[in-house]
This record gives C-alpha cells, structure tokens and sequence, in this order.
C-alpha cells in the first residue's frame, strides 16, 4: 500500500549518520585539542539523537493514526471505485477513496448511507419490475396494447377523463390450461324501462342476449342501450340478427374472434340498410363469448359495461373490467374524432354554463350531441368521427373468477365497479342469483332517484354466475 507521510518541514535536511569508527576517530582528535570542544561535541551528539528519535516517533504516530481511520474507511478501501449518482445533473460521480489516508468521518457515513439508499430503490424497482413481467410475460402484443390504451374507466362526470379501474386487469389467466379447467354457468337478466317527464310514454330502449351453445360449447351474452328517437328499433334488430350473423360465419369455431368483429361490421351495415332513420339514432353493443373450458372474448361498442369479481386471498371480491367505456374524452377516441372533421366538447346554456358530459358535434354545428365515441347506427355522428369496431379484449377464467356482470350505463351511472362486485358478492356466497339481480336492480334505480325522478335512464343487465 501506498502511504505519505508529511512531518517534515520544507527544505529540512536529515541528520547525516556517522561511521561508528569515524567517530572514534573524531573523538579522539577533539579530546587531544581541548575540552571545551569536546563538551560542546557531546552537546551536538545529544541533540543530533535527540532529534532523531522524535522524527522517528513522530513516523510511528502518524502512521498508527493513518492506520485507524482507513480501518474506518475500510468498506470503502475494499472497493477501488464506487458511484454515487448526483440526482441534479443526472450524471454519475466516480471517488477513489484510496487516493487520501485522512476522508473526513462524516463523508465516509453519508456515502455509505446514499449507497444503502440506491441499493434499497434498486431492489424496490427490480420488484416492481418482476410484478410487470409476471403480469405481462405472455408478450401478448394486442392485450398490452388494449391495457395501455384503457387508462380509465368512466364515471358521471365525463368532462375530465376517466379514473383508471384497470389495476386489477390482467392477461396472466391466460396461462391457465383450459383442458384442467371446468366451469358451470348460471345466469339471470333484468331490465327496467325508465322514465322521462317530459315523455310519460317513454319506450325502454334496452335489450339483450342470453344464447347458450348457438354452437357446440360457445355462449353468447350480450347488452343492447338504444338512444335517439328509433334506438330501440336499433337495439331491437341486434338482438334479433347479431346471433344469426354470427352463426353463419365458418370461422366462428377456429377463429371465434375474427368472426366476432366481421360479425358486427355486417351487422352496422345493415342497421343503416333498414327502413328505421339512423340518422340520429343508434345504440351501443357489449358482448361476452364464452367458449369451452373457460375462454373469454368480450366485444365492446359505445358505454356499456362487463366486469368479473374476482375473489382475492383475502377473501374480499374485487373488481375486473372486461370493457372500456367509449368516452369522447378519452384521448385515442378524441383524436380519431378530430381526425374525421368533428369535434368534442359539452353542452352549454343560454348563459354558456357547460352542462353535462362532452359530446361529438360536427365541426360548425351543434349537432348530433352524441355522449360516446363508438356505436351502431348514428349515420351522423359516424360521419365525423364515432366509430362502429368493436374493441376486442380475451380472457381465460379462472378459480378466482367467481361472476361476471354484463350492464348499460343506466347501472353504471352512479355506482361504480367496486360497489357492484360487493352487491352481487354477498348474494354468491349464498348462491342466490336471483336476490343479487333483484337488489343491484334495486339500487340501481333508487340511486336515480335520490335527487330527482324525472329523468332515469333505462336500466339492463345480466349476472353470470361462474362455479
């Protein structure tokens, strides 16, 4: 090891050592001249040994002291470099702590600190990254895509974008093996006509699908919301032609979701094909296929919804969405829409308050107002902007997958994901489907009418149970 030592002066020379025979000789010569040299001589030498032996003692405490503190230093020295990280200019430092035998104490104890700091963040951020690959080391490149696109799920206030509901949405329940797999569905459907003061005759625009086996071991369950003033001739005719056109197509066993959405392209065609006016009217489309041994492909057109409550190790149910509500705020949807000539923003009063959710309005108009960014129908609104393709997301059940609800916006308008799931949770554990149908309808029109009654939206789902 390298040391320094710095005890000498500048310039300072060391004493010359003599010859002990030179000595003698020295001495012998000055003992015969006179004694008062001689004393004067044996001054010299007691000085000169005196000096000597301080020097040397002075050596040996400085190098005891250097010692002790690179015995402090000593999980520095063990290592020739380390880097710290200087946070502002983003850059990494390199120190040489072998480069002095005095580092100041307090510098060695905040540097072991930043050091035992950087390893906890690194191994904090290695977990986080494990939990991501877990959850996504399928490489399933459309369902990250789907994942990274759904950043929220829609509430009432539709001006500011959605919350994200989506932590608990996964494509890990893909690996699960279907052939080990075996599960018994049990299902039940509700639906409630609203209520409009201004329309005492108001139709209830809502349908949907409960078809079992429409092949060998595929169900099909599906939502229907009409708006406008013919949506429910559009809802109508889903219902009464999706499962038709679905059935035709030869690919629907081999490539069931390729079917699906060439399915609903025929479908949209047609609904503008009909003797009904789409011009301002249409309704949205929220489909769950589920195959044998548990294979999931949910299709989603407009705001309806489809959740799973999935049962966690703590035994409490939590929510799983399965859909995205298309929302004009959403920023993929708003692009797409501005892209086609169209624009989105609420409606405003006569005193220009903004009211409302955000609509897609022609660019020079206000009309159509319409409050999603995909359907079928809506010739209109399709014109600038609103889409009729289904987003596609597949699943594979699991045993955690206790239920599945499939609703329109009139249940999901004030009661959110996790509210739901704890409705129909408490009825699962007793095995009472029809007591969960009954109270999630239930709340769902009281929550409408807290306030006031004259407006309630049609309200329509169906629960699954999965055992």
């Amino acid at each position: 090891m390298k040391r320094t030592v710095d005890i000498y002066k500048p310039n300072a020379k060391k004493p010359k050592q003599t010859n002990s025979s030179k000595s003698q000789t020295s001495y012998g010569a000055y003992l015969n001249s006179d004694v008062k040299s001689i004393a004067k001589l044996k001054e010299n030498l007691t000085q000169i040994t005196n000096n000597y032996f301080i020097k040397n003692l002075r050596i040996e405490q400085t190098q005891k002291s250097s010692s002790k503190q690179l015995k402090t230093n000593f999980s520095q020295l063990r290592q020739p470099r380390s880097a710290t990280i200087d946070t502002k200019n983003s850059q990494k430092k390199i120190s040489r702590p072998y480069e002095s035998l005095q580092p100041k104490r307090q510098t060695v104890v905040e540097s072991t600190q930043n050091l035992i700091k950087q390893y906890a963040n690194q191994k904090q951020k290695s977990n986080v990254e494990k939990r991501n690959l877990w959850h996504n080391f399928l490489n399933n490149s459309i369902i990250e895509q789907q994942v990274r696109r759904a950043q929220s799920s829609s509430t009432h206030n539709m001006r500011s974008e959605p919350k994200s509901d989506l932590k608990y949405r996964s494509a890990q329940s893909l690996h699960y093996n279907p052939d080990f797999l075996q599960f018994k569905l049990s299902f039940s459907a509700r639906t409630r006509q609203g209520q409009l003061a201004s329309n005492p005759n108001k139709t209830n625009q809502d349908t949907y699908i409960c078809e079992t086996n429409i092949v060998a071991d595929m169900h099909l369950f599906s939502v229907c919301d009409g708006h406008g003033q013919n949506g429910h001739f559009v809802s109508q005719y889903v219902r009464d032609q999706f499962t038709k056109i679905l059935k035709r197509d030869h690919q629907l066993k081999q490539h069931p979701r390729q079917a699906i959405v060439k399915s609903i392209s025929v479908l949209a065609n047609l609904i503008n094909q009909q003797s009904f006016d789409t011009q301002f009217s249409g309704t949205t489309m929220n489909s769950i296929l589920i195959q044998d041994g548990g294979h999931l492909i949910c299709s989603n057109v407009g705001d309806s919804r489809a959740i799973i409550g999935k049962l966690g190790n703590n035994q409490k149910f939590k929510p799983f969405p399965l859909s995205i509500d298309h929302k004009p705020c959403l920023e993929k949807e708003m692009n797409r829409i501005h892209m086609h000539g169209g624009r989105v923003d609420t409606y405003y009063d006569d005193q220009g308050n903004s009211i409302g959710p955000a609509r897609v309005w022609v660019r020079d108009g206000n009309y159509p107002g319409l409050a999603m960014s995909r359907s079928l129908g809506d010739q209109i609104a399709q014109s600038v902007g609103v889409s009729s393709i289904p987003e596609i997301f597949e699943y594979q059940l699991t045993p955690q997958d206790k239920f599945i609800i499939l609703g329109s916006d009139g249940v999901w308008e004030f009661i959110d994901n996790q509210s739901v799931v704890d409705i129909v949770g408490k009825y699962y554990i007793k095995g009472d489907l029809d007591g969960a149908c009954d109270e999630l309808l239930q709340i769902s029109y009281k929550m409408w009418t807290l306030e006031d009654d004259s407006v309630v939206d049609d309200i329509t789902f169906i629960v699954i149970f999965i055992s």
